[in-house]
């Protein structure tokens, strides 16, 4: 899904191993791992994993679910911001609150801003080092609940209907 609102270098494809590799972490973790492409060169992982203590309670959960997210790429600096600025507003935009497209879209926008600018003063500040881009996000992941409950709603297969997630470029 999230293959649609970022620009068109950028590939997200799901890896079969769902264990999250996080530094952060005290014990295994589990949840989708996704690895990040620009034009076909491997850039790094997303990891995407249920966040709090609600999931621990079945009906706290329904009724506060949450995702968190950890965006890992290397070699950023060799992508212009704009695709920079798609990729990491995508990210925000799928996991953070909607009410309405351009409002969490405008939200999305703005932490990506300031989180690319926060990178860009730590890779000038550090000029000798090859800084990795960590970028961590959470939130209840609305939109992507919404689209999948219409997809499910009206017998939808994004795969059968648009031939899979990334909209079809013409040459």
């Amino acid at each position: 899904m999230m293959n649609r609102d970022v620009a068109g270098p950028w590939a997200i494809e799901e890896m079969e191993n769902t264990e999250i590799r996080d530094v952060g972490s005290e014990a295994p973790e589990y949840g989708r791992r996704y690895r990040v492409y620009y034009n076909a060169c491997d850039m790094g992982t997303l990891q995407v994993r249920s966040d709090g203590l609600d999931v621990l309670n079945d009906e706290r959960f329904a009724a506060n679910r949450r995702a968190a997210a950890l965006l890992e790429l290397h070699y950023l600096r060799f992508v212009p911001y704009d695709d920079a600025l798609s990729l990491v507003r995508a990210v925000v935009f799928h996991l953070g609150p909607f009410e309405d497209r351009e409002t969490a879209w405008d939200t999305a926008s703005a932490e990506a801003a300031a989180t690319l600018s926060g990178h860009l003063w730590e890779t000038v500040r550090v000029a000798d080092t090859v800084m990795t881009f960590d970028h961590r996000t959470s939130g209840p992941y609305e939109l992507v609940r919404r689209t999948t409950d219409h997809w499910k709603t009206c017998d939808i297969d994004p795969f059968e209907k648009w031939g899979g997630d990334r909209p079809q470029r013409t040459v």
